[in-house]
């Protein structure tokens, strides 16, 4: 059976044009697009295909310079009393629509009671309600004013398994590892149509005072930190210590996450995975924490969990460095999470960082850049 789903699952990424990647981090389908696309690992060429994640661009639309990027990952859901693989197949949303949406079916009472209903006959039949800190709004979007516009939600109820909203994915949830390609191809026609019609719809309804304000303060640090701003994205690009370095708004239901993300110059040859250590972590975590590379600083110790190739290489870059374990601490400590690999930086803060914030942040990973590559090679072999 397993072989059987390797075969299906690479068919399906094949007869839709997705490449196979690795996948890196638990899945959370609710997780922003962006979040997502930070758990790819490179492509993949053989192995266990069915816990492969499938990425890449739909076919272009119209006139759109590039199709819809879309993203396909199966899961495995145990509650404790049972288990079931589903697939999760994802179309972006671009530009996001940060209303901290999640449309789904809910029940209407309980811990969701404070979710809305949707004025559209078929919506509420599939159980379909919408949570978002701007209601009225997000409402607007989906059934446009009066409910005139109902094609989005028409197309919502109309695909084959369980659809979900958010800021910037459309998700569909299909039961087991999806083998059929055509299901596959059309199920995503369909995603692409409903994330394209989000952000035209979004676009249209424009930007309400207080978004014009953090707009505006993110664009003036980009222009004194020489950087690029795109401001439908709310994503900022520029150089440092000869690497990328990119800032980005995101969001996910009911919540903002300002996201730094450094590309570096060079690998830094030490296989490293440095992983902030999460305040609820259990005690299978726990165990493995056993296995981190010590640094002597209990701060950092306390903070991430380290691992690398050759250790004694990697124990020795960060004892020699005090400047780099205070600033991987200090972002370390604001962090909602992060993680540093051989090639990139990636620290996620639950705001949308102020300019007094995003100086701070621009500061640190400056001090993490300049100490990697500032003061020439890192790695042990170069």
């Amino acid at each position: 059976m397993i072989g059987d789903a390797n075969v299906a699952w690479a068919e399906v990424a094949r007869h839709v044009g997705l490449g196979l990647h690795a996948w890196n981090e638990p899945f959370r389908p609710l997780a922003s697009f962006r979040a997502l696309k930070r758990a790819l690992g490179g492509p993949l060429t053989g192995g266990p295909m069915s816990s492969a994640a499938m990425y890449g661009r739909l076919p272009r639309h119209g006139d759109e310079p590039l199709g819809v990027e879309a993203l396909g990952a199966t899961e495995w859901a145990n509650d404790g009393w049972s288990s079931a693989t589903f697939t999760h197949l994802h179309a972006r949303v671009d530009p996001p629509l940060f209303l901290g949406l999640l449309v789904r079916a809910m029940p209407t009472a309980g811990p969701v009671a404070a979710s809305h209903a949707l004025h559209h006959a078929h919506a509420q039949q599939r159980g379909l309600r919408m949570r978002s800190w701007a209601p009225e709004r997000a409402h607007t979007i989906l059934v446009g004013p009066g409910g005139s516009r109902p094609e989005l939600l028409d197309a919502m109820v109309a695909c084959h398994g369980d659809v979900m909203l958010t800021d910037s994915t459309v998700v569909c949830r299909l039961p087991g590892v999806l083998g059929d390609g055509g299901l596959a191809a059309a199920t995503y026609a369909q995603l692409g149509w409903i994330a394209r019609e989000l952000s035209r719809r979004r676009m249209e309804q424009g930007s309400v005072p207080s978004e014009r304000a953090q707009e505006y303060a993110w664009a003036t640090f980009a222009s004194n930190a020489s950087m690029t701003f795109d401001e439908p994205r709310m994503e900022m690009t520029g150089s440092l210590s000869g690497g990328q370095v990119k800032i980005a708004l995101e969001s996910e239901p009911g919540q903002f996450f300002t996201t730094v993300m450094a590309t570096f110059p060079s690998p830094l040859g030490l296989r490293l995975h440095m992983k902030r250590k999460s305040s609820q972590q259990g005690s299978l975590a726990a165990a493995f924490d056993g296995m981190d590379i010590p640094t002597g600083d209990p701060d950092f110790d306390r903070t991430f969990r380290l691992l690398g190739d050759p250790p004694v290489a990697v124990q020795q870059l960060m004892w020699q460095r005090p400047a780099l374990r205070r600033a991987f601490v200090d972002l370390g400590f604001y962090a909602h999470d992060g993680l540093v690999t051989d090639t990139q930086l990636a620290f996620r803060f639950a705001s949308c960082a102020s300019e007094l914030e995003l100086a701070k942040i621009v500061d640190r990973v400056g001090v993490v850049m300049g100490a990697f590559f500032g003061g020439g090679p890192v790695g042990p072999y170069r």
